[in-house]
């Protein structure tokens, strides 16, 4: 789905698929939030007992926390995130772009990708959820003591050992983001874009929102045309459309 562009370039599909159209981007972006809210509209239900456990143990009884899913791709994602964004692809009323994480090498620190603690922290306090609990799904990169030590939930705090043994800690971590009441994602990651694309259709925000690019972030704008696409694929945007025509 993410790299189904290409076949619109393909010379042998084009008389059979004819032009890309934004009608064309709405209909394949409607298709991929029909397959995320069937594939999350029955979780297993160990999945939901262990998400239940959670909740009821380190977030309050209430859902009115706030996720963070943190992830290194392979330790190499500040060097993708600084080939394929700019600082200015992101809305200073998402994001806070005024801190010095931004005027760093953003190819080997990209704050996006190191998700620090403070910078965190500073998005929280502009949408006003400093104060509520947080939970970070993470990689095994990614190092998420510090957010341990202000007392943020992670999967591994399950002690129940029927639990544990039942699913998979990327579902639940999944699951749990998915229903956060806030949540930061990472936008160069699959795993961060099918939460977004499922909470949007829950009407739960997620943040950062790139509008003049792929939800995947093939390439920066400038570089679409150049390496042989004048289109972009499936966005934010169009998703958003996808859900206000709904038939």
């Amino acid at each position: 789905m993410f790299f189904g562009f290409k076949v619109y370039l393909d010379d042998r599909w084009k008389n059979v698929l004819g032009p890309f159209t934004d009608n064309t981007r709405i209909e394949i972006s409607r298709y991929l939030l029909r397959f995320y809210a069937a594939l999350w509209s029955s979780p297993k239900d160990v999945i939901v007992r262990a998400a239940e456990y959670l909740v009821s143990n380190h977030l309050n009884g209430n859902f009115q926390y706030s996720s963070v899913h943190m992830r290194q791709l392979e330790g190499g994602c500040s060097k993708v995130m600084g080939h394929v964004s700019k600082p200015t692809d992101f809305s200073d009323k998402e994001l806070p772009m005024n801190r010095e994480e931004w005027k760093t090498n953003l190819h080997k620190w990209h704050p996006l990708c190191d998700m620090d603690y403070e910078f965190i922290n500073a998005v929280f306090t502009m949408h006003k959820r400093n104060g509520s609990f947080i939970f970070v799904a993470h990689d095994a990169r990614s190092d998420v003591r510090t957010y341990v030590a202000h007392n943020a939930v992670v999967s591994s705090l399950i002690q129940n050992d029927e639990l544990k043994a039942g699913y998979d800690s990327k579902y639940l971590d999944m699951f749990m983001c998915i229903n956060s009441d806030f949540f930061v994602l990472n936008p160069r990651s699959t795993f961060s874009l099918q939460i977004m694309a499922t909470r949007l259709i829950l009407s739960l925000p997620s943040v950062p929102t790139i509008h003049n690019n792929d939800i995947f972030l093939q390439k920066v704008p400038e570089e679409l045309e150049s390496n042989g696409r004048n289109f972009l694929w499936i966005t934010w945007d169009s998703m958003l459309e996808a859900i206000l025509r709904r038939r």
